[in-house]
């Protein structure tokens, strides 16, 4: 099964990424459409994007956008957060449909397509 978001920015309608992830295969992904500049993006991904050349941006450092967005595995309260969003077991894509992928570092959120 595919998943898919749209990156966009709480102070815009535009989208700045296109995220998905593959149940089956366990990947992530980010394609950054044309026209985007270095200050439209997180930096992770302005650097795998910009400095890098990538697109799309690898399953490891999407993962690794993906993680800095969600609840760790070894957060305290994990459980909490994850009976909150109607889950039995730690999922990355479901806690991103469940909060946003809202990080207090930046104004970017993710929102659900498919």
């Amino acid at each position: 099964m595919l998943r898919k978001w749209l990156l966009q920015n709480e102070d815009t309608a535009k989208s700045w990424a296109t995220i998905t992830y593959d149940y089956e295969t366990d990947r992530w992904e980010t394609w950054i459409p044309d026209g985007i500049t270095t200050d439209m993006l997180p930096p992770i991904l302005r650097i795998c994007y910009f400095e890098k050349g990538e697109n799309p941006i690898s399953n490891e450092h999407t993962r690794w956008f993906i993680e800095e967005r969600i609840p760790p595995r070894d957060r305290q309260n994990i459980v909490d957060i994850m009976k909150e969003a109607g889950m039995f077991c730690y999922d990355e894509a479901k806690l991103i449909d469940a909060y946003g992928g809202k990080a207090a570092q930046d104004r970017f959120w993710m929102k659900i397509l498919q």
